[in-house]
């Protein structure tokens, strides 16, 4: 509705502007958890210490070797966590889409409890792919902080 007034602002007469909702699921989740990883990527930048840029002009890098050498490696390891957090948050609110009509696991799972009336059978299966996709996606991401975090002692726990 709004972005029909928007679009009929600047065409006159251009009628009813529909939104695929594939794409408008799309677009939602992008704006949202992009906002969320710009904060990420922006405190990380901000972790960097000073004094490592500093090493490294006083060495005569350029600014394209120093990002690539030095403050991308250090960015990634304090980005990395909270990017984690936020692609596991956005694999499991993929399923907030189906408002928009697009039919994903949990608006299946819901069709085919109403046809069977077997809701126990399709939401435990659903949980059960929602849990192995979040335990593959934290061993991978645990295994690229550990690939950046090489060579870092650790604090003990």
């Amino acid at each position: 509705m709004a972005l029909t007034k928007v679009v009929n602002l600047f065409v006159a007469d251009f009628g009813f502007v529909e939104v695929p909702p594939l794409q408008a699921g799309v677009f939602a989740l992008s704006l949202v958890f992009g906002g969320y990883a710009a904060e990420v990527l922006r405190g990380a930048w901000q972790s960097v210490p000073s004094g490592v840029i500093e090493a490294g002009h006083s060495l005569g890098l350029g600014w394209f070797v120093m990002f690539a050498k030095i403050r991308l490696p250090l960015l990634m390891r304090f980005a990395l966590p909270g990017l984690g957090n936020n692609w596991i948050s956005l694999l499991k609110d993929t399923s907030l889409i189906s408002i928009v009509g697009l039919h994903e696991l949990m608006g299946l799972s819901q069709m085919a409890t109403s046809v069977t009336r077997q809701p126990f059978t399709f939401y435990m299966t659903a949980a059960l792919i929602y849990l192995a996709l979040t335990l593959a996606n934290t061993r991978l991401i645990a295994w690229f902080e550990g690939r950046l975090m090489r060579g870092e002692r650790r604090s003990p726990a």
